[in-house]
Order: C-alpha cells, then sequence, then structure tokens
C-alpha cells in the first residue's frame, strides 16, 4: 500500500481489519422510515438531546443522539466543503452515503479536489467503502486515475465508519458558535448564529487560521437529527482572505437499495490475488 492509500486508511477506516477473503455477497435493502420526530422539551428542559435555548451545549449528547435517532431509517447524507479564494475554488471535500437502516449495509465515498494553490492536499483523490454485513470493500482513486483496492470479510458490526451521516461533525460545528434557537414546527428547531464561541470545535481546514464573520443556520429535530446545516466564515491562508462553506443535508431514503458499486467485482478480484 502507498503513501497516499495508508493515509486515506488512517483517517477514514480507523479501526478497519486487514485484508482478507473471496467475493462479496448482495447488498441489503433498505428499510423505509421517516426520520423521527418528537414535539415537546426534554429532561431538564432541553429542546433536544445537548441542546438548550442558549444552544449546543453538549456536543457529544447531540452526536449520541444523532446516530441513535438515525439508527432505525434508510438516510442520505451529504456534506460539502469548499474554500474558496478571490478568483476560484482551492479547496472542495465532498462526503456522501446512502445507509441502510440499522446500519446494516451503507456506501460512503470522500472526494477532494484542489487548485494548485492549495499544497495542503492532491489535485484528486477518492476513497469508496462498501460495507454489508461483515464485508467491507474499499477504493482508492488518486490524481493518476489509478484505482487500488482492499477489504475484509470480518467486519465489526456497523463497520468501519462510526458516523456514517455526519453527525460528529454537525454536532461540534453547532457547540462551535453562539446560536438564537426558534421553534421551525414539525418537531424541529431552527438555530441561527452569527458569533463564534469556540475556534477549536470549529476545526477549521489545514493551513487555514483567524475564523472570523462566522453564519450558520440549522435545522435539528427534537430527537436530535441535525438534519441540515449551512456554515460560512471568512479566514486567512498564507496571508489572503478565504471564504470557507460547509453544507450538511440528511434525509430519509423510501424504497431504495444501498447499491452494489461497479467497481465491487475488481475489488473482490484483487482480494482472492492478495494484493491492494
Amino acid at each position: 500500500m502507498n503513501r497516499a492509500v495508508a493515509v486515506v486508511t488512517v483517517v477514514v477506516l480507523a479501526g478497519c481489519s486487514s485484508v482478507v477473503g473471496p467475493a462479496g455477497t448482495p447488498t441489503s435493502t433498505l428499510t423505509p422510515a421517516e426520520v423521527p420526530d418528537d414535539d415537546g422539551a426534554g429532561p431538564g428542559g432541553a429542546l433536544a438531546p445537548g441542546v438548550t435555548v442558549d444552544g449546543v451545549r453538549d456536543a457529544a449528547t447531540l452526536a449520541d443522539a444523532h446516530r441513535e435517532a438515525l439508527a432505525a431509517t434508510s438516510h442520505r447524507f451529504v456534506r460539502v466543503r469548499t474554500i474558496s479564494g478571490p478568483n476560484a475554488t482551492l479547496n472542495r471535500v465532498e462526503r456522501n452515503a446512502t445507509v441502510a437502516a440499522n446500519r446494516s449495509a451503507y456506501l460512503f465515498t470522500k472526494v477532494e479536489t484542489s487548485s494548485q494553490a492549495w499544497p495542503a492536499a492532491d489535485s484528486y483523490a477518492r476513497i469508496d467503502i462498501w460495507y454489508d454485513g461483515a464485508l467491507v470493500r474499499n477504493r482508492f482513486v488518486d490524481a493518476a486515475g489509478l484505482a487500488r483496492h482492499w477489504g475484509t470479510n470480518r467486519s465489526r458490526d456497523g463497520g468501519p465508519v462510526a458516523s456514517p451521516a455526519g453527525g460528529d461533525r454537525a454536532a461540534t460545528v453547532l457547540s462551535a458558535v453562539d446560536v438564537r434557537v426558534g421553534n421551525a414546527g414539525n418537531g424541529t428547531y431552527r438555530l441561527v448564529a452569527t458569533d463564534l464561541r469556540d475556534v477549536e470545535a470549529l476545526r477549521a481546514p489545514p493551513l487555514v487560521d483567524d475564523p472570523r464573520n462566522v453564519s450558520l443556520t440549522a435545522t435539528v429535530s427534537a430527537r436530535g437529527v441535525v438534519r441540515a446545516y449551512d456554515l460560512g466564515y471568512e479566514a486567512s491562508y498564507l496571508g489572503r482572505t478565504v471564504t470557507v462553506r460547509e453544507r450538511h443535508r440528511v434525509t430519509p431514503l423510501d424504497g431504495a437499495a444501498v447499491p452494489a458499486p461497479d467497481w465491487l467485482a475488481e475489488a473482490n478480484a484483487s482480494m482472492s490475488r492478495g494484493g491492494v
């Protein structure tokens, strides 16, 4: 495994087992389900787990609630972060996942593209993770279009991605700002913020510092599902002002199936040869 694959594996696949095994099996079917909603405040006057009228005060509790509330549902997750200079996009990272109920299967993808003015990453890198039961298959594609595959037939329950619906990141983002909370109806709350409270929780991209002029709008259900947020702020990069934007969405799915990726056969063949 080359350095690029090793780095991606550490960042995205922490906890994944080693490679071994034959061909895969059919994909699981998604269970149609609504993303759950509950009206009313919780214990201690909380609007949602970890959320009060003063905003997100316990990011870990909100992240746990996000995962638990989605556990019995099938859903789609998308998060896109861009860093833009005066004339062009310097860096773009998209994460998306299609997740079956009880996280019994999912297809997770991360794609990063960068301009020459952004030396923190290669011009293109893509990681795909397909999980179904105990099976995990992975693909990494580099800027030259070279694909490498690896996987395991004995993954832990839930697979290698701890939060394929982005709950951990969503909760920390919401805890990083001072928000005003309003009732959006339908068992949801709308969060609006223009002030940064915790720079560390914001987790600005590498090489970016001095975040400022922050704005955020978000929608959180009473059960703790972070359905959406739009985050934007200015920051400094090599002495220049850049704009960072991040968009997160979680939506229920109805009657879809976790797709078997078109590269699955190649990944199985690579494993049978003992390669990566």
